[in-house]
Formats: structure tokens, C-alpha cells, sequence
């Protein structure tokens, strides 16, 4: 939905877009080749739902969605692709969901929270430019 908003309201030509329905193997084809990222994803940051948190990689810890696609989390992923190719200055815009269950739409705390992800993802570009 965050990158629905971003996209509708128009990114600078440099910003390219893709959207990955799950944190897995094939988020890393995507990174692969890019000077930087941003990742937009719910993650359990501990923190109460709708709470926008904004990481860099090297943050990343344990506040990370959960590789759906391999066991562990999103970091681990990360450090498993960093041995294949030499990752992106990565950025991630986590937002916590009300509840763990995929595929059950926003809460009313996370749909509240897309504007404030999508203003961090902006000023993150603004950064990276």
C-alpha cells in the first residue's frame, strides 16, 4: 500500500520500484546490481501497531519480518545474499502490525501509519540523492 502512495504521487526518475510479496530468496535478485535500497515491510519491532520504524542495515537485528521463504529473518537473509554479492546501502521503513497473520489485510494502526512510511521513504531518498 506504502508503495502504491509513493508511486502515485510521482518519484524522481533515478527511483526504480518492485514489489515483493514475501521477504525471501528472490528479494535478494532484486538487490542485486543497485547502489541502494528501500525496504518497506511489517516487522515485529516490539513496539505498539502502527509504530514506524526507520533502520539501516547494519540495525537490522532482530527487528526483522521473517524470510517467508527460508527459516529465519529478514538480517539473516541479508547476510547470507552478502556472500553472493556485495549488498546495497539498505534502508528499511518497518512498520509493526497488529497481528502476525499474512495475507489479512492492514490494521487500523498500520493503514493509519502509510503516510508517515511513505514521508521516511522520501526523506530517505532525499538522503540518498
Amino acid at each position: 500500500v506504502a508503495l502504491r502512495a509513493l508511486v502515485g504521487e510521482g518519484l524522481p526518475p533515478h527511483v526504480q520500484t518492485s514489489e515483493a510479496r514475501t521477504a525471501g530468496i528472490s528479494l535478494l535478485a532484486d538487490l542485486k546490481g543497485l547502489d541502494a535500497a528501500v525496504i518497506i515491510t511489517a516487522a515485529d519491532t516490539r513496539a505498539e501497531p502502527g509504530t514506524v520504524t526507520v533502520v539501516n542495515a547494519a540495525e537490522l537485528g532482530d527487528a526483522a519480518a521473517p524470510a517467508t521463504d527460508l527459516p529465519g529473518t529478514l538480517a539473516d537473509l541479508l547476510d547470507v545474499g552478502a556472500l553472493a554479492f556485495p549488498l546495497p546501502d539498505l534502508w528499511f521503513v518497518l512498520v509493526q502490525p497488529a497481528e502476525d497473520l499474512p495475507g489479512t489485510g492492514l490494521s487500523l494502526p498500520v493503514g493509519q501509519a502509510v503516510t508517515e512510511m511513505v514521508a521516511r521513504v522520501r526523506e530517505i531518498i532525499g538522503r540518498l540523492a
